[in-house]
């Protein structure tokens, strides 16, 4: 995995969501400066 996450407890939760599930993490860095992105994404099976 590539990117970023901030120093918050959304980005502590995402890096160890994504550990668990095995995926190498090396290159996931981790910023003082912003909080960890978070959005909603609805899906309707009417559309």
């Amino acid at each position: 995995m590539i990117g970023c996450l901030g120093d918050d407890p959304n980005g502590g939760v995402l890096r160890a969501a994504l550990e668990a599930e095995g995926i190498d993490c090396m290159a996931l860095a981790t910023s003082q400066d912003v909080p960890t992105g978070v959005v909603l994404i609805v899906v309707d099976d009417a559309s």
